[in-house]
């Protein structure tokens, strides 16, 4: 996402939604963490509810962007990032990296504090939550 105050330039979103499948059906290297819906609720999801769901979700909250701004969006995802204040293991291309996951930058980044006190702001990688 770029942002200024008062002011979206773009935002990019992508979502991957497992839904009536189940894990032992992906190859072995996606099997772990992956999940689904059906797997976690312990039955099938119908897929136009959900769909129809989650749009109307995506576009309140594409509108309560607009009219309220990036903070609000922020502020958000900070009170349901479940990895803040967590050791976290980021899988990253060409380096894996530990550390405590501090915050959600106003871009959409993860900043997570090294054990030598720098901190590093990741965009893209896998998040592994260790304790």
């Amino acid at each position: 996402m770029n942002a200024e105050e008062e002011m979206i330039n773009y935002v990019v979103v992508g979502i991957g939604i497992n839904v009536n499948m189940r894990v032992g059906d992906l190859p072995d290297g996606l099997r772990i963490p992956a999940t689904s819906l059906m797997e976690c609720i312990g039955e099938k999801v119908d897929r136009t509810a959900l769909l129809k769901q989650l749009i109307e979700t995506i576009d309140s909250d594409y509108d309560g962007l607009k009219n309220k701004g990036i903070m609000s969006v922020v502020k958000r995802w900070r009170e349901n990032c479940i990895t803040l204040n967590k050791k976290v293991k980021a899988t990253l291309p060409g380096e894996v990296i530990t550390g405590v996951a501090e915050d959600v930058t106003q871009q959409g980044g993860l900043v997570i504090k090294m054990a030598e006190g720098h901190t590093k702001v990741i965009y893209a990688g896998d998040i592994t939550i260790l304790e």
